[in-house]
């Protein structure tokens, strides 16, 4: 699971073709072995990350 906090971060997902853009507030729950990228906004970001 990742909440951006500040600022924004894209999430590119190779499998699915999506890309997914974060801002604050947002959570996307990402499972565990799904192939990902990540671009951080031109401002940074401040999330936080939480594993099970």
């Amino acid at each position: 699971m990742i909440y951006v906090v500040r600022g924004s971060i894209t999430f590119h997902l190779p499998e699915s073709g999506e890309d997914l853009t974060l801002g604050p507030g947002d959570r996307l729950d990402l499972p565990a072995g799904i192939r990902h990228a990540a671009t951080v906004g031109p401002e940074g970001v401040v999330c936080l990350e939480a594993h099970r």
